[in-house]
């Protein structure tokens, strides 16, 4: 059985924010470093002609300011109107736009968010759905809500909840900007998998900032994990992951990030991007370092017992130019006396030394 749902309870999902960039005072010509889709005259799919970020490039600008999001909608930029654009305008706009670049953005920000893990019978939720482009049920969002749930097993999705994502264990569908039709089909897509069961993101959870997802079987986490804003601490030990997932490179309030004993045997270039005061990497099977881990602003712990470390692996620049005060790297392939003569070890001595003396 289907219910209304309150415009009010919708409204505070979407935040508008201003983020203003600045491209480097001789260069006028640098990228912004991000694609947009979108414009009157190509819609990003039917329907739907917002200018919407689409890509944002690895490294380049928006990508080390970090504000920007994908699926950001550009409202202005420098004070020009972009909710009625041509593409090929909005894309100029930007790239004549000079050294400072003043971006209104609206942005799809539920104050809760929460995976929840469902059984399917024959490849089917049990779930009534509306909204999507071309059919919004609330006028200006684009989101797909549960209006209806029949023969639902495990009970745990509630009338309004906006979808935002699902996966099943091989694919990861987005049901944030899509026809009502795309969703239902992504759903089934989801669901086909039989054999186990599909995850589900609705806003429940980013005022989360605790938690343990310690001994499963993970081996990735979706984009859309971002949204848990405001977690602290993060449990992901005893897993089957094989690299740092990218969607924790988003989370900007973790204090604490736990990847022992899974099966990580790189750390990548990707690195720099992690902020974090303490990182646990111990029982993997890591032999590589990238040198961008000294670029880790915040990393003061960080812990690589019982890996396949060679000394030739430690970063120099890890030693001499981070701000890792306790760097533990026991069961590797030396012994501490080989560690301490290593180049750089005396920066690190003296970091430790130091923040030893501000905890006595």
């Amino acid at each position: 059985m289907s219910q209304e749902l309150p415009t009010s309870d919708y409204k505070d999902h979407w935040q508008e924010e201003e983020i203003v960039l600045e491209r480097p005072s001789n260069d006028n010509d640098t990228s912004l470093g991000f694609r947009i889709a979108g414009g009157n005259d190509q819609p990003f799919v039917e329907n739907f002609t917002s200018i919407i970020v689409i890509h944002i490039t690895e490294n380049g600008l928006v990508d080390r300011d970090r504000r920007l999001k994908l699926y950001d909608i550009i409202l202005r930029v420098n004070g020009v109107d972009y909710s009625n654009i041509k593409h090929q305008t909005a894309v100029r706009i930007l790239k004549m736009s000079r050294n400072i670049v003043r971006l209104l953005i609206r942005r799809l920000v539920p104050q809760l968010i929460e995976v929840i893990e469902l059984k399917h019978s024959n490849g089917k939720l049990g779930i009534e759905i509306v909204g999507g482009i071309g059919s919004e049920y609330f006028k200006g969002d684009y989101g797909v809500f549960i209006i209806g749930i029949s023969n639902q097993i495990n009970k745990q999705l509630n009338i309004g909840d906006r979808l935002i994502e699902i996966s099943s264990a091989k694919n990861t569908y987005d049901l944030r900007f899509v026809t009502q039709k795309e969703a239902k089909k992504r759903i089934e897509l989801a669901c086909s998998d039989k054999s186990l069961p599909s995850n589900v993101f609705t806003h429940h959870l980013s005022k989360l900032e605790n938690l343990q997802l310690n001994s499963n079987h993970l081996h990735s986490l979706p984009m859309s994990f971002w949204y848990l804003t405001a977690l602290r601490e993060l449990n992901l030990s005893k897993n089957c992951f094989f690299t740092i997932p990218q969607a924790i490179l988003n989370l900007t309030n973790l204090q604490l990030l736990d990847f022992s004993f899974n099966q990580i045997t790189e750390i990548k270039n990707e690195i720099e991007l992690l902020q974090v005061d303490e990182l646990n990497l111990n029982n993997n099977k890591i032999s590589k370092i990238s040198t961008k881990i000294s670029k880790c602003k915040r990393l003061k712990i960080l812990r690589l017992d019982n890996n396949n470390l060679e000394l030739k692996s430690i970063p120099i620049s890890l030693l001499k130019y981070s701000t890792v005060s306790q760097l533990s790297v026991k069961g590797n392939r030396f012994n501490d006396k080989q560690f301490q003569l290593v180049e750089g070890y005396d920066y690190y001595e003296k970091r430790y030394t130091a923040n030893q003396r501000k905890k006595d």
